[in-house]
């Protein structure tokens, strides 16, 4: 499927959410939408996450300034929980846990939560 410029608009001029998401977009999972999403939000697109099941939406300059500190707020929140953790956990658990923690990041945006379960 070619997404086109006024698809795009036309498409997340209404929150869209994350489970009719792929179908809006086109693929097969939930994973390759947001990549897709991702992709779109490098070109310049606003598009942003509302949060809390909102959905997707195409935003304005001030919204997606807002999505950039509460993004940059998360990831921060990740890493200091992080790095008290390290205190306790091998060089080697430490790396484990910090790529998870990453991974979780820039995959999802609801499962942000680092435990010592995920260390094992």
């Amino acid at each position: 499927m070619v997404l086109t410029r006024e698809y795009i608009e036309e498409a997340f001029r209404t929150p869209v959410r994350r489970e009719r998401l792929k179908y809006v977009l086109g693929c097969g999972s939930d994973r390759e939408a947001r990549r897709i999403v991702t992709k779109l939000q490098e070109q310049g697109y606003n598009i942003i996450n509302l949060q809390d099941g909102g959905g997707y939406v195409l935003g304005t300059d001030e919204q997606r300034e807002a999505y950039g500190q509460q993004e940059l707020h998360r990831a921060m929140k990740i890493l200091f929980k992080a790095l008290k953790m390290l205190r306790r956990l091998t060089l080697r658990e430490a790396i484990r846990l910090l790529a998870r923690a990453y991974r979780r990041a820039a995959d999802t945006t609801d499962q942000n939560q680092i435990s010592l379960e995920d260390v094992s």
